[in-house]
């Protein structure tokens, strides 16, 4: 509990930061400190400013009393995070790939769902949502429908990813543990990497603003 009341303390000056494309000079000049990225992370995906990207982990059997999965999903848009989740998955995976694979389906409903408000605000999404997973059986599963004999059992409601796939509302890519920020949420980690993870999400980096595509 003081670690966690020490860590509370040390970054309650922390907030989610969205970029414009151009600064508004009405609006008044807030200094911030932003972190140094760390050259031996590999580089993070590039995108457009306004467009939804997920970002989904895993991490198998975590819960010891029903050895449940945990799930962790976050989505950004303008660089910072607009919605995210944390919560032990309803029916034990047999397998991490099964377990990623769930987590998938459950960021693929929510992709849906923010595409529909987006578009309700003036703001459609010009081609699929990207989603980001560090498992590159569940991505061959839903990308490229390609079943493992561990997949055979999974429950058939599951494989409508597959289908959002097709018609182009999702798309799979990989994404190295080390840098997916979802990761922060479904296990502990050191401090280093937590705190990597937790301020990429809420965009505090100094060249977050390069990392947009025009």
């Amino acid at each position: 509990l003081k670690n966690i009341a020490k860590y509370l303390c040390k970054t309650k000056d922390w907030g989610i930061v969205y970029w414009r494309e151009q600064p508004v000079e009405s609006l008044p000049t807030v200094p911030m400190d932003h972190p140094p990225l760390d050259a031996s992370l590999p580089s993070f995906p590039v995108h457009k400013l306004l467009q939804l990207v997920g970002f989904v982990d895993a991490a198998h059997a975590t819960d010891i009393p029903s050895r449940r999965s945990i799930t962790c999903l976050v989505f950004c848009l303008a660089g910072g995070a607009i919605a995210y989740k944390s919560k032990l998955q309803a029916t034990v995976a047999t397998s991490s790939t099964e377990a990623e694979f769930i987590a998938a389906v459950h960021a693929a409903k929510l992709a849906k769902y923010l595409r529909s408000v987006l578009l309700e605000f003036g703001f459609p999404q010009d081609g699929p949502t990207p989603l980001y997973e560090d498992n590159m059986a569940a991505i061959a599963m839903i990308n490229e429908r390609k079943p493992t004999p561990r997949s055979r059992h999974i429950d058939i409601q599951h494989f409508a990813i597959q289908e959002w796939q097709q018609r182009g509302i999702i798309v799979m890519h990989h994404i190295p543990g080390v840098i997916n920020v979802a990761d922060q949420a479904t296990k502990a980690l050191s401090w280093t990497l937590h705190s990597h993870h937790a301020r990429r999400s809420m965009c505090h980096f100094s060249c977050s603003l390069s990392l947009f595509c025009a």
